[in-house]
């Protein structure tokens, strides 16, 4: 068997939140037929491309679908060689566009308000503190979800209330 020839022989992944990490290529040459690896981990996944009698490449990505945040390792195992890969997965940080939410009351009704939130790792629903605060969510990519807030005046003193929407115990946004 002629020796193969992997580039990169080491890939490094990052994962932000609301963007999965870009797939990244490696290229195999020097033998006329260039075996699929085998990945060590269920998170990476690959897609071959054949570029030539000697020749491959393999697109490689990969899924933080249920990954602890840490740094993650595994290898794309070749008949004699392997090319390593890192995963990074940040702890979970959850982020909040806008960061609160003020409502005034108006004789039309008091309009809904869009608050976005992305986070490395699943989004759960949020809890609202008050019975007269209630969402909808949509999901319009992997990393972020979108809540339509509403607030209902309906037996409210008049008066400044303020709500949170729970994230989890640390994580909340005001309402008021």
């Amino acid at each position: 068997h002629p020796a193969i020839r992997i580039t990169p022989e080491k890939l490094s992944f990052a994962y932000k939140p609301g963007a999965a990490p870009e797939p990244q290529t490696i290229t195999v040459t020097g033998a006329k037929d260039i075996p699929d690896p085998r990945p060590s981990e269920k998170w990476l996944r690959l897609t071959r491309h054949n570029a030539g009698l000697d020749k491959a490449e393999f697109q490689v990505e990969v899924s933080t679908a249920g990954l602890s945040p840490g740094l993650h390792t595994a290898d794309l195992n070749f008949a004699s060689k392997k090319v390593h890969v890192d995963l990074l997965v940040p702890a979970n940080t959850i982020e909040f566009r806008p960061p609160s939410l003020m409502f005034s009351n108006s004789p039309g009704g008091i309009p809904v308000q869009k608050i976005v939130v992305t986070s490395a790792s699943g989004i759960p629903d949020p809890k609202p503190s008050e019975r007269w605060v209630t969402f909808t969510r949509r999901n319009p990519g992997p990393g972020t979800a979108e809540f339509d807030v509403q607030v209902s005046a309906n037996g409210l003193a008049p008066g400044p209330h303020t709500a949170f929407l729970a994230f989890s115990p640390e994580r909340k946004v005001p309402v008021e």
